[in-house]
């Protein structure tokens, strides 16, 4: 019964320390390229939804038990919506910033873009300040923040996604004399196009050697004809799972992380350190 259950966790707690409930707090924004509603129903839905899903998060804060909220960025409102959240359920919380956040919504258009724009450079400073803690992937991230709000975030690098790395192969490289294997994952977007354009254009002019480029990506071939101006030189494969794909990349010659020169939102590629990194290190 209920009195056994908690005599046991009492004798396990003498055992072995007990483990902090931690609470983790992200959604996903769509990325590019991907269907999305309307600007406005989205705006609507968000200002609808966002006191109840406060509430909801501190009342899953209590029930159970947690003693610390971890808050991933995604949408602009993911950030306060945890502050509070944390602030009203009595926690201390942390925000794990994936990219610059003050940032990360310059290429959105229109007046609901600029909306969000000006309520994300409000909010970063006097956030960031109140979190018990800053996460960020990388030291120029870190000396931002550090030089903006004199806070010391920790830099937690990108962990790779493989049980077992494994040994690398000692094979030729590339592994066919005239051809050059070259390896792109996941989205493709104003961050990455003039890099991708670039190494196009640069496997044109190599004399001798054929160049192939892949990408794996939900990105369709028409979304990079008409977004990202590339037409050819770059075969669209459709997404693979992840054991799948570490075995594509230690096929590949050269796995290719393009960051554009020319984007919309430099500081954003400046300060980049996307998940994928890891695996590719």
């Amino acid at each position: 019964g209920e009195q056994g259950l908690a005599a046991n966790e009492r004798q396990s707690a003498e055992i072995k320390p007990q483990v902090p409930r931690v609470a983790i707090s992200c959604e996903q924004a769509p990325r590019p390229g991907q269907r999305r509603s309307s600007r406005a129903v989205r705006a609507l839905k968000s200002l609808l939804t966002f006191i109840p899903r406060t509430l909801r998060l501190k009342r899953s804060l209590q029930q159970h038990r947690c003693q610390a909220l971890v808050v991933c960025t995604g949408p602009w409102s993911e950030l306060l919506m945890g502050c509070l959240a944390a602030r009203w359920g009595k926690v201390p919380w942390v925000a794990y910033v994936f990219d610059w956040y003050s940032r990360r919504f310059d290429s959105i258009p229109g007046l609901h873009g600029r909306v969000i724009q000006r309520l994300a450079r409000w909010l970063e400073g006097p956030l960031l300040k109140r979190a018990a803690a800053v996460v960020v992937p990388n030291e120029l991230l870190q000396g931002e923040y550090q030089r903006r709000y004199r806070i010391d975030p920790l830099v937690v690098c990108n962990p790779h996604g493989r049980s077992e790395a494994g040994a690398l192969p000692d094979e030729p490289w590339p592994r066919h004399p005239q051809q050059l294997r070259v390896c792109l994952t996941g989205a493709i977007y104003q961050a990455h196009f003039d890099a991708v354009r670039n190494v196009i254009e640069a496997a044109r002019q190599m004399h001798g050697m054929e160049v192939m480029l892949e990408a794996y990506t939900e990105m369709s071939q028409e979304y990079l004809n008409q977004q990202a101006k590339i037409r050819g030189g770059c075969v669209v494969r459709p997404r693979v799972s992840a054991e799948k794909m570490f075995q594509i990349q230690s096929q590949d010659d050269v796995l290719l992380f393009p960051l554009a020169f020319d984007s919309p939102y430099p500081d954003i590629v400046r300060t980049s350190a996307p998940a994928k990194l890891g695996d590719y290190l």
